[in-house]
């Protein structure tokens, strides 16, 4: 759909470099997490997308978790 859409001149592709370290940085400490910087670059290439899954991952996996209620 979207080659279909740039033959057709009604999107423009705007090609993107990755994150630097100090970006990835910061997208890290504003999530809270405590994933590690070099790792989050490694694993993700500097795609901002997946540095955020990857800090949503680590906190979801550090959450407490509580017991089912026996209801």
């Amino acid at each position: 759909m979207l080659q279909s859409l740039g033959r057709d001149s009604k999107v423009t592709r705007i090609e993107l470099p990755p994150l630097s370290a100090d970006q990835v940085a910061v997208l890290i400490d504003a999530s809270g997490s405590d994933v590690r910087v070099e790792q989050a670059i490694k694993s993700s290439g500097g795609n901002p997308l997946f540095v955020l899954e990857l800090t949503r991952a680590k906190l979801a996996h550090s959450a407490p978790r509580r017991p089912l209620s026996k209801h």
